[in-house]
């Protein structure tokens, strides 16, 4: 898909199961279920982590890493890890090696969106996997992630993003606005408290990465988010109003862990529950 200067693919930083308690919270088993049927008796759903890479002949641009290829096969059982390195490959798919990367972009700084920003050498050293991009991130995010309080520590594995401090490669943003032309940054929150979501847009369309403040198709329902929501009344007050933009403004969105309907767009039902269509798997 093309919105202006840039040429947009999807790939996918891997998939994996997570259980369903997570995924929707305090959505009951007995409904979630009906769009996201367990696959094993671990009442486990499968989802994937959608990423962006976007291309204007002088940029490569890559929106969110998926979960990397640094877990140990015991690691990699509990959540059904790909082998290797997702991210990795699916650049590669398209052409790209990870030194032409020259920016990465993350909605926030869970292991499924920033485990790939980092990999192992031959020595066992761990260090950034595109070493030649500027890592954008809201400061909030950056804080809370490099603070290790105790409460969310677990959340921010430091050898995801240790390294890309270390190597001098993190640059922060403070406010919405524009990161390059044509792609702008607006901070959500409520998922975490740096929480952002990326638009591309041009005079005539727009896609948006929403990340994990609805993380599948199947969120769009007001009271449906993840477990693991920081601030969940901030979700679910912004959340309605980023998806109301995209139903007026016929944005083409990316559910980022949703295995089924990757790319959509939203529109309003009969009693203006927000709906989908034109479904897509890909941009």
């Amino acid at each position: 898909m093309r919105i202006g200067n840039w040429q947009l693919d999807l790939i996918s930083g891997g998939r994996f199961r997570i259980d369903g308690g997570v995924l929707f919270g305090i959505v009951p088993r007995t409904v979630w279920q009906n769009v996201a049927p367990p696959v094993d008796s671990l009442h486990r759903t499968m989802v994937d982590t959608h990423c962006i890479v976007a291309r204007d002949g002088q940029n490569v641009v890559l929106i969110d890493t998926g979960y990397g290829g640094k877990y140990s096969p015991l690691d990699r059982k509990v959540n059904d890890l790909e082998p290797r390195e997702p991210i990795v490959e699916g650049i590669a798919s398209l052409g790209i090696k990870p030194e032409e990367v020259t920016h990465v972009l993350f909605s926030h700084l869970h292991f499924d969106h920033a485990g790939g920003a980092t990999r192992w050498t031959t020595d066992r050293q761990i260090v950034p996997t595109f070493p030649n991009a500027r890592h954008w991130v809201h400061q909030w995010e950056w804080e809370d992630a490099m603070g290790q309080a105790s409460e969310i520590r677990a959340a921010y594995p430091i050898q995801n993003i240790g390294p890309l401090a270390e190597a001098g490669l993190v640059d922060v943003f403070q406010h919405d606005g524009e990161l390059l032309p044509g792609l702008t940054a607006r901070l959500s929150g409520g998922h975490t408290r740096g929480h952002t979501c990326f638009y591309f847009e041009d005079a005539e369309s727009s896609v948006l990465f929403i990340g994990d403040i609805c993380p599948s198709a199947a969120h769009v329902r007001p009271q449906w988010h993840t477990a693991y929501e920081l601030y969940p009344l901030q979700t679910r007050s912004v959340k309605p109003k980023i998806l109301a933009d995209a139903v007026e403004r016929r944005t083409w969105v990316v559910w980022n862990h949703d295995i089924e309907i990757p790319v959509s767009r939203v529109g309003r039902g009969p009693k203006q529950e927000f709906t989908i269509y034109d479904t897509a798997t890909g941009l």
